[in-house]
């Protein structure tokens, strides 16, 4: 599902609050899956570089957090069930960046025969581990389930390996989409990663921090094969890593945004609002008044 960067900030202009996040980062890699079939088409300044070329088994859903166009179909079984931009360099190199996306569970897929440590998000090369890595992982209380997850960040940068754990909130995502969002600033060594979720009935929270130590910048893969990919590792390139369920609205910067800057993505692509607040509808409307241009 389809949300331009210009509608988040828009948003933010109507609401009166700052736009510096959004003139100053730059959005490297965009895949909204709404092209119903096929490749996902980069919308980031990347380009076409950094396509997503659709597994065997991946397909698209009429399924998204909007109510419209179309999100990742990731549910069959198999190692097929991914989109990979192959060997293409997003964040090697960079001190800061923000990942984000959203995800609808429909079923574990240990339960089909697949890995438990689901890649949402991946440019992690083997050996050394170079390159992030966004996983699905086991939650901070309870029994792991569709409706009982989190998230954690694998980090291999050129002074280390650096992980941090969503410790403070645990996800359902059972059937219902859920925003998730990661940002890093490796420039700094102590509280360096923050997670965010949010969903259609929830407002965006902080769900957790983490420090990785002062590890520097994203290592590079040094000339191997890393690639980017949801659902996929060049770590482990034959495993079933992949979501069984949806993914939607994949995106890259390289700055490590704030609250506020992804409250403001969050909301365009029809996340939670909390009311009364008298600048919503006012913001609302022209989000309406720019998507039906």
């Amino acid at each position: 599902m389809k949300t331009q960067k210009t509608l988040a900030c828009a948003l933010a202009a109507v609401a009166g609050l700052s736009l510096t996040p959004c003139a100053s980062a730059a959005l490297l890699l965009e895949w909204t899956f709404d092209e119903a079939a096929g490749d996902a088409l980069n919308s980031g300044t990347l380009g076409a570089a950094a396509d997503g070329s659709v597994g065997a088994t991946a397909g698209r859903v009429a399924d998204t957090p909007s109510g419209s166009g179309f999100a990742a179909d990731l549910t069959a079984a198999g190692s097929g069930s991914v989109f990979s931009a192959g060997d293409i360099d997003i964040v090697d190199g960079l001190n800061t960046f923000t990942l984000s996306t959203w995800i609808n569970i429909q079923g574990l897929n240990a339960d089909q025969g697949g890995s438990s440590n689901v890649r949402l998000m991946s440019e992690q090369g083997g050996g050394s581990f170079p390159g992030p890595s966004w996983n699905l992982n086991n939650p901070n209380t309870g029994d792991r389930g569709v409706d009982n997850v989190r998230t954690a960040l694998f980090v291999g940068a050129n002074n280390g390996f650096g992980a941090g754990f969503q410790d403070q909130m645990d996800i359902d995502a059972a059937d219902q989409w859920v925003f998730l969002a990661v940002s890093v600033d490796l420039s700094v060594a102590s509280n360096n990663i923050t997670f965010y979720v949010g969903d259609l009935n929830s407002p965006l929270a902080v769900a957790g921090v983490a420090s990785t130590g002062g590890i520097g910048p994203v290592s590079g893969d040094g000339g191997a094969n890393t690639e980017f990919g949801i659902g996929f590792t060049s770590a482990a390139p034959t495993a079933d890593t992949s979501l069984n369920g949806y993914q939607d609205n994949v995106r890259v910067w390289d700055e490590a945004l704030d609250v506020d800057a992804l409250n403001r993505i969050f909301v365009a692509d029809g996340g939670f609002v909390p009311e009364p607040a008298s600048f919503v509808l006012v913001s609302l409307g022209g989000l309406i008044a720019l998507r039906r241009r």
